[in-house]
């Protein structure tokens, strides 16, 4: 009886401890998710607009070709950072309790 006692304390304390960790858990989800894609959304960005829009359809020369993708990879970069920073001013306001 007591090993069922023991074992009913631990995965409450192990729930409770669960809860506690939760915000962390989901403040590095969302800061790997927006991590990586700004990282990655830009590389893909520059090499798809050079290979297939600059390259392919307008069939510009390599310097146009090339500064027309990074253009369009530093507009996408912006874009990924300010909704990253959207999101992390927002969902403070959010997240606060109100008494």
């Amino acid at each position: 009886m007591q090993d069922v006692a023991d074992f009913q304390s631990n995965s409450v304390s192990d729930l409770s401890r669960m809860k506690n960790d939760m915000p962390e858990y989901i403040a590095f989800k969302s800061t790997l998710l927006y991590s990586a894609s700004i990282l990655i959304l830009p590389i893909l960005s520059f090499f798809l607009s050079k290979i297939i829009v600059f390259d392919g359809i307008f069939s510009h020369n390599l310097v146009t070709s090339n500064i027309c993708s990074a253009a369009c990879s530093v507009l996408v970069l912006h874009i990924a950072l300010g909704i990253f920073i959207y999101k992390a001013y927002a969902g403070n306001e959010k997240t606060t309790k109100k008494d």
